[in-house]
């Protein structure tokens, strides 16, 4: 409640969240958080284009393994 009387929009989801920004920031604790967060509506509904940034200090094989299964892989 108090970033949205600083100017933050709430949003219902993540899925709202997702096809509503250009860029997507997380920072959680563990891996199936981010798992989650991913599965649970931003790969699905983010933008073409948009720029997902994850700041969570989790297992470095876990993101590897999420770039695969989204073929973002190089």
């Amino acid at each position: 409640a108090k970033m949205t009387s600083l100017g933050a929009t709430a949003m219902p989801d993540v899925a709202s969240l997702a096809s509503a920004c250009d860029i997507i920031v997380t920072m959680v604790p563990a891996t199936k958080h981010v798992q989650g967060l991913m599965q649970g509506g931003i790969f699905d509904n983010a933008k073409e284009g948009s720029l997902l940034i994850d700041c969570s200090t989790i297992d470095p094989l876990a993101h590897r393994f999420r770039d695969i299964q989204r073929g973002l892989s190089r």
